[in-house]
């Protein structure tokens, strides 16, 4: 289902056969349906079969709503509740109301069925989720690899919490499983989006930190720009060499 549906005119017939491809099977009937009563309400939560045959019982009409449009609105409308759920992530929490807008505008959904592996342990992050509908358990064996271990459960989460948020910042195993206990949908941001809409809102800072380098100070605003077009990004590890005395010089680094 992609759509949700209000009776503006006329009425409707809902049945069900336990078997649906069974079309010598007759229908049970479910129930009827008139003006201003609604059908196909799952839909703007995620993508599932219809759990009914709906039929017109005459000519009539119909408002439609689909999912995406749906989202959109509730997107829009829940900003100050998103905003609140992107701030309580440590590694966001410092980032203007500005910055945080703009990852508004960057985050897609993901659906998920009941007993899906959002994530797995072990696996490479790249994408950030927080929760939109649905619950999820987190888990964890000693031993990735070992499928034959139980899994020890760490916690569950609900509606606007989150998780792979080590994601937005490097490279890294995932730590846990999470696997989702019932239908739902997230939403989902990549790191490399991430990176975009922070180098791009934070253009003055770095422009800021570009010109405290003496070799760089005399710089013209358009020449310092151009840098910032030309940065890479580099992660590193945990006691990593970044640069060692002795070797020849290459690059420059901005933490």
């Amino acid at each position: 289902g992609k759509q949700f549906y209000i009776i503006v005119e006329g009425d409707v017939l809902c049945t069900r056969r336990e078997d649906p491809v069974n079309l010598a099977e007759e229908p049970t009937e479910l129930m009827r349906l008139r003006q201003y009563q609604y059908f196909g309400e799952r839909a703007l939560l995620h993508d599932a079969p219809r759990a009914a045959t709906v039929t017109a019982t005459m000519e009539g009409a119909l408002w439609a709503m689909a999912r995406s449009s749906f989202r959109r609105v509730l997107i829009k409308s829940s900003a100050s509740t998103l905003t609140k759920a992107l701030r309580s992530v440590d590694v966001l929490s410092s980032l203007s109301a500005l910055q945080l807008q703009r990852l508004h505008d960057i985050l897609t959904e993901v659906t998920y069925a009941d007993g899906e592996a959002i994530i797995s342990q072990g696996d490479t992050g790249k994408q950030f989720y927080i929760i939109v509908e649905g619950d999820v358990l987190c888990t964890r064996r000693e031993d990735p690899v070992n499928l034959a271990e139980e899994p020890t459960e760490l916690m569950r989460l609900r509606q606007y919490q989150y998780f792979g948020e080590r994601a937005l910042l490097h490279d890294a195993p995932r730590a846990a499983t999470v696997t989702a206990t019932m239908e739902g949908a997230l939403w989902a941001m990549a790191r490399s989006s991430f990176r975009r809409v922070l180098i791009k809102s934070s253009a003055s800072t770095l422009t800021k930190a570009l010109r405290s380098v003496d070799v760089l100070s005399s710089l013209s605003a358009l020449q310092l720009q151009r840098l910032h077009d030309i940065l890479t990004e580099v992660t590193y590890a945990d006691g990593e060499a970044i640069i060692s005395q002795g070797d020849t010089g290459k690059q420059f680094y901005i933490i």
